[in-house]
C-alpha cells in the first residue's frame, strides 16, 4: 500500500509497469517473430543464436535512459513491417529492444526506495511476464501487423520512459522520507 499511498511512487509504478508490458511484449514478440522474416533456415538459427549469446552485453548504464534503443528496436520493427531489408532490421531490433529489457530492471530498481524496491520490482516482473503472455497472440495476427504493433509498442514506451526522471549518477533512497524530499 505504501506504494500507491504517495503520489510520487504511485506515477512511477504505473509508467514502470506499462513500459515494462510495452517492452516485453516487443521483446518476446521480436524473438517469435523472427521466423516470418523470409530467411533460410540456418541464417535464422545463427541470427537467434546472436541474440541470446550477445544481444544482452551492451545493457549498461551508459545511456541516461533505456530511451535510445527502446526507439530504435521500435523503428527497426516498423521498417522491418514494410518490408525493408526484414533480416537486418530485425536482427537489430532484437539486439535493441535486449539491451532495453536489461536495463529497464536496473532503471526500475534506480525509481523507488529501498523499503518499496521489492514490492514494484515485482510488479514489473509480474507484467513483464503478461507481456510474454501476449507477444505469441500478436505474433500469429499475420505477417505486417505484428511489426506495427511491435513498432507502435516501442516507440510508446520510449514515450513514457520520457515522463520518469532521470537516476543517473543520483542517489538511491532508503526511506519515502528521503525521495519526498528530493521531489
Amino acid at each position: 500500500m505504501e506504494v500507491v499511498r504517495s503520489p510520487t511512487t504511485r506515477v512511477r509504478l504505473v509508467l514502470a509497469v506499462l513500459i515494462n508490458l510495452l517492452c516485453s511484449v516487443v521483446y518476446y514478440g521480436l524473438s517469435l517473430n523472427v521466423v516470418i522474416l523470409k530467411t533460410n533456415q540456418p541464417l535464422r538459427q545463427r541470427a537467434l543464436q546472436l541474440r541470446r549469446r550477445d544481444a544482452r552485453l551492451p545493457a549498461h548504464r551508459a545511456d541516461p535512459r533505456p530511451l535510445p534503443p527502446c526507439s530504435s528496436s521500435a523503428a527497426a520493427s516498423l521498417l522491418a513491417g514494410i518490408g525493408i531489408s526484414r533480416v537486418a532490421c530485425g536482427v537489430l531490433g532484437i539486439f535493441d529492444v535486449a539491451a532495453t529489457y536489461d536495463l529497464l530492471f536496473i532503471y526500475a530498481a534506480e525509481l523507488f526506495p529501498t523499503v518499496l524496491r521489492n514490492v514494484a520490482l515485482g510488479c514489473t516482473a509480474q507484467v513483464t511476464q503478461l507481456g510474454a503472455i501476449v507477444a505469441p497472440m500478436v505474433v500469429v495476427l499475420g505477417e505486417k501487423v505484428p511489426f506495427a504493433v511491435f513498432g507502435a509498442s516501442g516507440i510508446a514506451a520510449a514515450l513514457l520512459v520520457s515522463y520518469l526522471p532521470e537516476t543517473m549518477n543520483k542517489p538511491m533512497y532508503d526511506t519515502m522520507a528521503g525521495l519526498e524530499e528530493a521531489e
